[in-house]
């Protein structure tokens, strides 16, 4: 009996000892794999993507990919991009690391009369500037100079995320440009026309609209430079 029980210890530190081993060995075998290269996606518009990979190198690269150091790279990304509200990471590879970026309420970037570009929350807040590279095809221009936390209207900034988040179509934008006034934004066709919308155009019906004016004005050869569609009847000027 005493045998039995010896045995049975012995068979234990045994197994114990292999398991130790094998724990071991799957902790150094994971730790080989190392954070060497990075893609991003979510709401990377909004923030200076180039500034997030100095980030990303400086904080996470050449750590383990299964256990690098998630929250102190989240600190300090939010510390430098105040429009963002999460982080989140996905393991692509053995050696490459996702990192999604995702923003406060943001609706878009508009450069000003300075030249300077602005991040602008959905409440119409100016939030703070922002230095980075736009990847927006869609280009937002305000011909006055923007001060943080003024407020913008916010109906014309409903509009404006529908138009950067293409919720809402135009078929015929000079240049994916559109320009912000106090109470209406505006765009320039490919003919140089001026058109200008608020809160108030029907955009289900605007392209259909749009082409529609433009061909009787043609065909009865009259000659205007403005289309406005922020009443109930186009007026052209």
């Amino acid at each position: 009996m005493r045998f039995q029980d010896n045995y049975n210890k012995e068979s234990r530190k045994k197994k114990f000892f292999l398991f130790f081993i094998f724990l071991i060995f799957i902790l150094f075998f994971l730790n080989y794999f190392k954070v060497n290269k990075f893609s991003y996606i979510g709401d990377t518009q909004f923030v200076d993507v180039q500034k997030l990979k100095i980030l990303s190198l400086n904080l996470l690269k050449d750590q383990p990919i299964f256990w690098f150091n998630q929250s102190r790279f989240v600190e300090n990304v939010k510390n430098e991009f105040p429009q963002v509200k999460d982080v989140s990471f996905r393991i692509v590879s053995s050696d490459t690391l996702e990192i999604a970026v995702i923003a406060e309420d943001i609706c878009c970037i508009i450069k000003d009369s300075n030249e300077k570009k602005f991040v602008i929350s959905k409440n119409g807040l100016v939030l703070r500037d922002f230095e980075g590279p736009e990847t927006s095809e869609i280009k937002l221009s305000y011909f006055q100079s923007f001060k943080l936390n003024e407020l913008v209207d916010k109906n014309l900034v409903n509009l404006l995320y529908l138009i950067t988040t293409k919720s809402v179509k135009f078929e015929d934008v000079k240049n994916n440009e559109f320009y912000l006034e106090k109470d209406f934004i505006y765009f320039y066709t490919s003919d140089s026309k001026q058109v200008i919308i608020n809160e108030n155009t029907d955009l289900k019906k605007f392209n259909e609209d749009i082409k529609s004016m433009k061909s009787y004005l043609q065909q009865n050869q009259k000659n205007y430079s403005i289309l406005d569609f922020r009443f109930e009847k186009i007026v052209v000027k």
